[in-house]
């Protein structure tokens, strides 16, 4: 540590493996404060324990002060139970020694009962807490902050966010707060409210949702129904919880844009009123046994991406799909299909398809051909072993990829019709030749041949069977 004393050091300063520095002394001639940094990491290794390490590490953290313009700091695996005076309030001016600072991480922290004095901090834009066990709640004002993360908090029961400023008047604790990620905190609860202000929302891994995370929530201005009141919520994400229904109140978030709903083991059904989000753009149902989905969706005239991942056999009989004009975007993984339904042919926008996981038939429908606005197909996992001929009329198809699609062994002749074609992937699929109308995609600008053995030996430059077929593709990838 002496031996920055004398270095120049500017911008950003990383310094790792404190546990083993016991001597403030030495730490002291770093001379952090008097240092042009404006970003600072100091980590210690939270899985190595020993008393002299904790003993001093309150006093090596204060003899490595930062500069007063530090914008980003970043502190880990610090184990003492006190913050250095550095992180708190000046005595004298009951100010802050880093006015600049706009990004704060505190991760694990594993002996701190609460958090250093942030109040100060009027400039903070971002604040990670992560793995401070002995936290409980966290309560101030931060008039800048913009995105809060909240991972690993076992025992973080509430984070206010309204305060009683100097006039005795409750004001928001995060007037601008647009990103909320909180992940972990199986306890938590946000008194009186969520931030209206929130765009972004991810909720993920919290084990007793049903009861606490949909609680807050529905606490919003007071009321049963509150997460409807986050009129801005632009985004929302539920990963992992136990969660068994969705609160009605949010057939009212008005600017939702975006809903993801990964790994809830418990939720077997989408309430009616999900048609009501008329602002959806993007839904992604992942890993959630769902054992139908409601006709309400059709009306859902501004969805443009759809994502269904391992759902039941159900899936065939959503005839309905066609009625989603808007969609532009629809993947299908995991899920045992015996057919596609037959009303994504109606399906006007749509121009991405990808399935993933087809254990169904061994051949697409003859009415793939009607999608004349497609642009990208993906096939990948399926037992596939032939191509429908209406396939060649569709006029706008630039980018197809087949991967691992053991049953296709031949591409058919018409194939050199897809006079739009730009982009052809042929992943881990036993093609054993191509076709002489490749010569016919003209405006094929890459081909990419991977895992293919016999493929790749009659495409070899100069040399295969097949290489004066794709001579003329500019960029030809075989590997």
């Amino acid at each position: 540590m002496s031996k920055l004393k004398s270095l120049n050091i500017r911008g950003s300063l990383k310094v790792s493996g404190l546990e083993y520095l016991n001597d403030p002394g030495e730490a002291t001639q770093a001379n952090l404060k008097k240092k042009n940094l404006d970003d600072l990491k100091l980590i210690w290794s939270h899985n190595v324990f020993f008393n002299d390490y904790i003993e001093w590490s309150l006093p090596v953290l204060e003899a490595l002060q930062p500069p007063s313009i530090i914008t980003r700091l970043y502190l880990e695996g610090y184990p003492g139970e006190q913050y250095p005076n550095w992180m708190m309030l000046s005595v004298e001016t009951r100010m802050t020694m880093f006015p600049n600072l706009t990004s704060l991480t505190l991760s694990h922290l594993k002996r701190c009962s609460n958090l250093p004095s942030l109040a100060g901090l009027s400039q903070l834009e971002y604040l990670k807490l992560q793995g401070m066990p002995c936290l409980t709640n966290c309560s101030s004002y931060f008039p800048s902050l913009a995105k809060l993360h909240l991972c690993e908090m076992s025992n973080l029961e509430e984070v206010t966010t309204m305060n009683l400023n100097t006039n005795n008047v409750y004001e928001p604790a995060f007037p601008r707060l647009s990103k909320l990620e909180i992940s972990g905190c199986p306890k938590l609860r946000l008194q009186p409210y969520l931030p209206p202000s929130v765009v972004e929302l991810i909720l993920e891994k919290s084990k007793e949702l049903h009861e606490r995370t949909i609680t807050y929530c529905e606490g919003i201005h007071a009321l049963p129904e509150g997460l409807g009141e986050l009129k801005s919520l632009e985004m929302l994400v539920i990963k992992n919880t136990p969660l068994t229904s969705l609160p009605q109140s949010m057939q009212h978030l008005s600017s939702l844009r975006v809903l993801t709903i990964e790994d809830c083991k418990g939720l077997h059904a989408l309430p009616e009123w999900l048609g009501e989000l008329k602002s959806l753009e993007e839904l992604v149902i992942w890993n959630t046994p769902l054992t139908s989905l409601p006709q309400s969706m059709q009306h859902m005239s501004s969805l443009r991406e759809l994502t269904f991942c391992n759902f039941h056999h159900f899936l065939p009989l959503l005839e309905w799909l066609g009625e989603l004009k808007s969609l532009e975007q629809l993947t299908i993984m995991g899920t045992p299909l015996t057919c596609l339904p037959q009303s994504i042919q109606h399906m006007s926008s749509l121009r991405i398809l990808t399935i993933v996981g087809w254990e169904g038939h061994n051949a697409l429908p003859e009415w793939m051909g009607e999608l004349k606005s497609l642009e990208q197909l993906d096939i990948l996992d399926t037992p596939l072993t032939c191509l429908p001929e209406s396939m060649k009329h569709m006029s706008s198809l630039r980018e197809l990829t087949f991967e691992c699609c053991k049953g296709l062994r031949v591409l058919p002749e018409w194939f050199g019709e897809l006079k739009s074609l730009k982009v052809l992937e042929i992943d881990d699929t036993p093609l054993t030749c191509l076709p002489k109308s490749m010569k016919q995609l003209t405006a094929l600008e890459s081909l990419s041949i991977w895992s293919c053995p016999e493929l790749e030996r009659r495409c070899e430059r100069e040399k295969g069977e097949d290489w004066h077929l794709i001579s003329h593709i500019p960029n030809v990838h075989i590997q």
